[in-house]
């Protein structure tokens, strides 16, 4: 039988189950964003119209968060490596030094895989991930929100244009 392989979420399917997010912004203050906030669009006028005027912005700030959790990850997952090899090494040295002899691999790795503090690192680095795959899906769920009212706006101005006036 052949094993299922499971689908990475992306987009919307990531936050189908988020309804705000916090983020730690850099002066350390939490602010939670609401998703719905973040993605609706008005449907009258003057909501569109500053919908409209506001959308590159709004998406530039999620991108800019978007590098920001990226980062995180990539120190949380190098921060991560080097303490598994440093556990690594201790535990070969440990083998060499207490039991007479090189350890196997798959004896490190069982070492390794057991240890609380690597379980604790690995876990951190799971959350980190999934933080920023939240993020990312706001990011590019406020860039389809931005092409739309784009969209939309070209489209109203096409409509009222100088054939219309007359």
């Amino acid at each position: 039988m052949a094993a299922q392989r499971r689908k990475k979420k992306h987009g919307e399917d990531c936050l189908s189950h988020v309804e705000s997010i916090t983020l730690i912004m850099e002066n350390e203050v939490s602010v939670t964003f609401e998703i719905a906030s973040e993605l609706g669009i008005s449907d009258t006028d003057v909501g569109l119209a500053q919908d409209a005027t506001t959308s590159a912005a709004r998406y530039a700030f999620w991108a800019y968060q978007t590098e920001r959790a990226l980062l995180t990850v990539k120190e949380c997952e190098r921060d991560t490596a080097d303490f598994e090899a440093c556990t690594y090494l201790a535990w070969r040295k440990d083998g060499l030094l207490n039991h007479g002899g090189l350890p196997t691999e798959g004896y490190l790795r069982s070492m390794l895989d057991a240890d609380r503090q690597v379980r604790r690192k690995r876990e951190k680095l799971a959350d980190v991930r999934h933080e920023y795959a939240i993020v990312r899906a706001v990011r590019d769920a406020v860039a389809k929100r931005h092409e739309i009212l784009r969209t939309l706006t070209m489209r109203l101005r096409s409509n009222s244009g100088p054939a219309s006036q007359h």
